[in-house]
């Protein structure tokens, strides 16, 4: 199965993977090894940070869309202590 993926946002580096995530075999990594996963591995090539949240988005989406996992909100929230 492969579903259709485009990337709308302000982030440069985000848009260039819409080049390569046009078409997304869903075999390639939405449901499996993170190491394994077509959408990190485009990431990895297109992104300058590490930290971005959008692939793991990606991911979610798709599997959301398949049916595969449930509509949640994700939320990340990182504080300091002390």
């Amino acid at each position: 199965m492969k579903v259709q993926v485009q990337i709308i946002s302000a982030c440069q580096d985000l848009r260039s993977m819409n080049e390569d995530l046009a078409l997304v075999d869903c075999s390639k990594g939405v449901f499996g090894k993170m190491v394994e996963s077509y959408i990190y591995q485009v990431a990895s090539k297109r992104l300058k940070h590490p930290d971005c949240p959008i692939p793991c988005a990606i991911i979610k989406t798709i599997q959301v869309e398949l049916g595969g996992a449930i509509p949640k909100d994700v939320v990340i929230k990182i504080e300091r202590s002390g």
